[in-house]
């Protein structure tokens, strides 16, 4: 990685019976790399933010990475599930670590 990378995460205390289960499977990520963050935002109370990043279900995930000249820019990479009681789609190792080092190469 090139670059640091914050993975947004959409999450609700009520009503979402795996988002615990992606917040723990995220939580594994950081401690891979200095440039991996998670920061974590509630569909509901953080609305605006949901609505910039097209986000409208929970769990979802949104990568965001960094330009050559330091600013954040919206990758457009999302991982989102179908509903409150599935993990997001496309979880599996080999496709995390691809889509989270691409948007970690400087545009």
């Amino acid at each position: 990685m090139t670059a640091p990378v914050r993975l947004l995460f959409f999450t609700q205390t009520l009503g979402c019976e795996t988002c615990l289960q992606t917040k723990q499977i995220l939580d594994e990520l950081p401690p891979l790399s200095e440039k991996i963050t998670v920061d974590e935002a509630n569909l509901v109370l953080d609305a605006d933010k949901a609505k910039q990043y097209g986000i409208d279900r929970v769990p979802s995930i949104a990568l965001v990475g960094t330009t050559a000249t330091g600013e954040e820019r919206d990758s457009r990479i999302r991982f989102d599930s179908p509903n409150s009681r599935s993990i997001p789609a496309r979880m599996r190792s080999s496709t995390v670590a691809l889509r989270i080092v691409f948007p970690s190469v400087p545009r």
